[in-house]
């Protein structure tokens, strides 16, 4: 059997989706969730702790709200780094 159904409502942008593995529990705040973004200030990096609202999965991915389109976020190593910590990014 074959059906098709269409959903009708309220149209939601699309929100930027990250790797699972970039998500992090936010320290001080129990049952929040948290990314690491990386932030350029005078030509060095810093690992930036930014708060986000987890939506859908799929498959290895994350929808969240909280990053913007193109921002950089960290997805290897996101647990074991700091706020505010010198990184390397590597294209």
């Amino acid at each position: 059997m074959i059906a098709s159904i269409s959903l009708s409502g309220i149209s939601q942008p699309p929100v930027p989706s990250v790797p699972l593995s970039a998500i992090v529990p936010y320290p001080s705040k129990p049952g929040r969730f948290a990314v690491m973004v990386a932030q350029e200030h005078a030509g060095k990096w810093t690992a930036s702790l930014r708060e986000v609202q987890l939506g859908a999965t799929h498959e290895s991915s994350i929808a969240v709200v909280g990053v913007q389109p193109g921002e950089k976020v960290i997805a290897v190593g996101a647990q074991l780094s700091t706020d505010g910590e010198r990184i390397e990014v590597i294209p």
